[in-house]
């Protein structure tokens, strides 16, 4: 007998606890069809609109226009710019950071801007696209050009003019000193200068009269030139 009360006693238990588990798992599955399923929902629409503004943002985009190489330097203080950017709008310039000129897009997307003016030293070039709707791209890259209509200095340090050598100065060392970045030209020939503008060349000397020419070009292309006479007797 004692035996059969446990038992009975340890059924009633096992009863308990199953229906406190059914209990249980009933809330639980309550609580996730309610929150879960606003949780499912808010997730939902916020993907939604995640997407819708991943959406806007492609449809507003607006791609900048393109440059066309430009040297680095120049000796005119007036400029032709071209490029090419996307159809159906026009481009405005800016020049040092003000707007100078507009341009519309031609039927090839290109665009042109004609005898733009610059100011001495370096000038920052960039554009931006506007199309139909007035929506403006953002800055093209930007180009950066100089402007420099001054001759560099030059100066021949030897030989000096009107002095004579002999065979043992042939051929004779020309030396002389420019601006930096500059290259030098004897007779037409390429001098070594180093990055001081320091320059040196060998000229092969012939009898009599020889007429030296040196000229300095910078990277605008602006020119200075020397000439000196020596004589060589051979």
């Amino acid at each position: 007998m004692p035996r059969s009360r446990l038992n009975q006693r340890q059924a009633r238990q096992a009863k308990r606890n199953i229906i406190i588990i059914a209990l249980g798992s009933c809330v639980l599955l309550a609580l996730f069809l309610i929150f879960g399923t606003n949780l499912l929902v808010k997730f939902s629409l916020l993907v939604e609109r995640e997407s819708a503004t991943a959406q806007e943002q492609v449809d507003t985009f607006v791609a900048p226009p393109s440059l066309d190489y430009i040297a680095d330097a120049t000796n005119s203080a007036e400029i032709d710019i071209t490029g090419s950017g996307e159809s159906d709008g026009y481009i405005k310039l800016f020049v040092n950071g003000k707007q100078v000129k507009k341009a519309d897009i031609q039927s090839d997307n290109t665009f042109s801007f004609r005898r733009i003016k610059l100011t001495p030293g370096e000038n920052s070039i960039k554009a931006k696209f506007v199309n139909k709707d007035n929506k403006e791209s953002k800055f093209s890259e930007t180009t950066i050009i100089t402007y420099s209509n001054k001759a560099p200095e030059l100066s021949i340090i030897s030989p000096n003019d009107g002095q004579s050598f002999n065979k043992d100065h042939n051929p004779l060392k020309i030396t002389g000193k420019t601006d930096q970045n500059v290259k030098v030209t004897v007779n037409d020939f390429w001098a070594v200068v180093d990055g001081q503008g320091n320059f040196y060349y060998n000229l092969s000397l012939k009898g009599g009269d020889n007429e030296i020419r040196v000229q300095a070009i910078d990277e605008a292309g602006n020119k200075a030139e020397k000439t000196l006479k020596v004589s060589f007797a051979e």
